[in-house]
């Protein structure tokens, strides 16, 4: 078989790996910010405790987090890594599977509409996931560090963690030498957290074109499954 007429297999069998791996990452990251989120906060939304400031009339100290922060949830980050997790493994066991055998999968129509229909909601779920981060992360305020506190609470504007944790940490000093350095590490996890989003829709938005493209084209990995008319059972006769 020529490489041209692998090639949408093979770069599909890379945007699966792709997917799988972005998917695992994200919710990896994820996970590690939103449990170091919990264990800092401990039921409070603004953290335990305050930390030395260098910011003006708080009084020489500053909360942990702000006054006004978006909820720091799991999802949708979670939700889209683990259905790109299921999609991903899936559609990699196929075209290995596939490319190693070199055997056609034939599907018929229903199953077709039905795994571009898969496919297509998968790059659906991650498509809003990143959307709403990039959303989220463009609307966040910015750590000022000449507003002027009146309490240990920062309250001039809505943050995200990751804006938070990466902004106000270049700042106060005490936030980067606090025990585990949790800010510097939520900072880390959100900010991979969002640029896997976007990595798992590019992915998924190419595994969804790259086996459209062999099922209509190529045919190497699926194939549209052909109907046995009676010609053709004939035919078949007629060659034994």
């Amino acid at each position: 078989m020529p490489l041209s007429r692998k090639l949408p297999a093979l770069l599909a069998l890379s945007a699966s790996v792709g997917v799988l791996l972005s998917s695992i990452l994200a919710l990896a990251f994820k996970m590690v910010s939103y449990t170091s989120y919990t264990q800092e906060t401990n039921g409070s939304p603004t953290g335990a405790g305050t930390r030395s400031s260098p910011i003006k009339g708080s009084g020489g100290w500053i909360n942990f987090y702000p006054e006004h922060l978006v909820p720091v949830t799991r999802a949708p980050l979670v939700v889209a890594a683990s259905f790109g997790l299921v999609m991903g493994l899936a559609a990699t066991c196929l075209i290995a599977w596939s490319l190693i055998k070199k055997r056609v999968l034939p599907i018929a129509v229903t199953h077709q509409i039905a795994l571009l229909a898969v496919l297509a909601v998968n790059v659906l779920v991650a498509t809003v996931t990143m959307i709403y981060m990039l959303v989220q992360h463009s609307r966040s305020a910015h750590f000022d560090p000449e507003y002027e506190m009146t309490t240990a609470y920062y309250d001039h504007g809505l943050f995200t963690l990751e804006t938070w944790a990466c902004e106000s940490s270049q700042y106060v000093d005490a936030f980067r030498d606090s025990e585990n350095h949790s800010l510097v590490q939520q900072c880390t996890t959100e900010r991979a957290s969002r640029g896997l989003a976007v990595a798992l829709f590019f992915f998924c938005l190419a595994l969804l074109g790259l086996l459209a493209w062999d099922l209509n084209r190529t045919q190497v990995v699926v194939a549209k499954k052909q109907r046995r008319t009676k010609n053709s059972w004939e035919d078949d006769e007629w060659g034994y």
